[in-house]
């Protein structure tokens, strides 16, 4: 294992090295200020990563860079602060990974960016740049072996403002880039993606990526009881009896798919789970044609379902959701919801046909549409869930918390 760190002051410098042997992980603290502005990075780095950093402090200006590669249980946070401007970057990682990424700041503004990638088991890259006007938020993850990420990133921050541009990939799924991130800066929408893969090991793995703009600190989730455990998204549909009307795009049928009628039942009694368990109306009756495609790059207000080869076989499905950041009753308001599944997947119904039960997955993607999160604790509770992160096989019924957390949303 190598650390080094080198810190340049003015005409004077000075050396920093560590080099530690013996544990499987070390940690390292590191900061530095100058005329307002502060730099800090905690380090948790495996005996088998490399890490090198450079910090130049020049009148009042800090230049920051690292390069990392390793392996094992990674966790890099690195703070820049100055006068009411503030960014936050995470890189969590179990698995392969390497980080490359500099820094340039004053006491007015700093632009920081990273060209991160990993794989493995767990991944996750978390951006956040705070200003006096705005704050965007933005953490991408994957959960599962044989799962991967790849994350080119610009964020920037000032006393009057703060935007992240770049591209941010996850198993081969462009959930980010410069296009959303002008939407998202523009406009009251944040953006949010969530998706399983069959991960390497025979289990299945969950990937997703949350993205907002917001005038004011929020709290995203909000975490049920443990008997009838659930997470929040934070939007849901603000009107009552939303009556959300669901398409489909009957391009791409696989070839385990003969019937398309057997794909409408299917969502069809997947909507009805969900309505079953709050008075109010949430989808409307019915599922409508349509040859419009999912909203990538901006909301069209049309819930697709949709089938795509995606680039990446092992993803299954997922589910991308627009919201707006104007709250009612404390929530977002969901805009558009879009699900798409992996033609790459043998498709089964009522127990036969291919490996990967569509029904319970269009039941679970609905879920995210409704404003609920994946559960990941391996608690019996959990797992009894339509909401946990893991494809256990064919489910027909909502668990208790999957119903606690709607009615939180939407009334019992």
């Amino acid at each position: 294992m190598r650390w080094r760190y080198s810190v340049r002051m003015l005409y004077y410098t000075f050396v920093l090295l560590a080099f530690l042997v013996g544990a499987p992980a070390h940690g390292l603290d590191f900061s530095v200020s100058t005329n307002g502005v502060s730099i800090s990075q905690d380090l948790q780095l495996d005996r088998s990563t490399s890490f090198e950093g450079l910090t130049v402090l020049n009148h009042g200006n800090i230049l920051h860079g690292h390069d990392a590669m390793g392996s094992g249980d990674n966790k890099l946070l690195e703070t820049v602060k100055g006068h009411r401007y503030q960014i936050d970057n995470t890189i969590d990682s179990s698995g392969t990974f390497s980080s490359t990424a500099s820094t340039a700041a004053s006491a007015d503004f700093a632009a920081y960016s990273q060209d991160t990638r990993a794989g493995g088991d767990a991944g996750y890259v978390g951006t956040d740049a705070i200003s006096s006007n705005n704050e965007m938020h933005l953490g991408t993850y994957f959960d599962g072996s044989g799962g991967n990420l790849d994350v080119h990133l610009s964020t920037g921050a000032t006393e009057g403002g703060a935007i992240i541009s770049g591209t941010a990939n996850v198993n081969g799924i462009e959930c980010y880039n410069d296009d959303i991130s002008g939407i998202l800066a523009s406009g009251d929408l944040g953006r949010s993606v969530d998706g399983i893969y069959s991960a390497t090991n025979g289990g299945v793995g969950t990937f997703g990526l949350n993205a907002v703009n917001l005038n004011a600190k929020t709290s995203g989730t909000t975490s049920g009881a443990t008997s009838s455990p659930y997470l929040l998204t934070g939007y849901r549909w603000n009107t009552k009896n939303p009556k959300i009307q669901l398409y489909l795009n009957k391009a791409n049928l696989p070839s385990s798919i003969s019937d398309v009628g057997s794909v409408k039942s299917a969502i069809i009694a997947s909507e009805g789970l969900w309505d079953a368990s709050t008075s109010q109306a949430l989808f409307a009756s019915g599922i409508k044609d349509t040859t419009a495609q999912v909203s990538n790059k901006a909301p069209d207000y049309l819930n697709v379902h949709s089938f795509m080869p995606l680039s990446d076989a092992r993803t299954i499905a997922y589910a991308q959701t627009w919201y707006s950041r104007s709250t009612v009753g404390g929530y977002y308001s969901a805009l558009d919801s879009d699900v798409v599944y992996n033609t790459k997947f043998g498709w089964s119904f009522g127990g036969s046909g291919g490996s990967i039960d569509f029904q319970t997955i269009a039941s679970h993607e609905l879920g995210h549409t409704l404003g609920l999160l994946d559960l990941y604790t391996s608690d019996s509770s959990s797992k009894t869930q339509m909401m946990y992160g893991y494809y256990t096989g064919q489910k027909r019924t909502l668990g208790s918390g999957d119903k606690a957390g709607i009615q939180k949303l939407y009334g019992a």
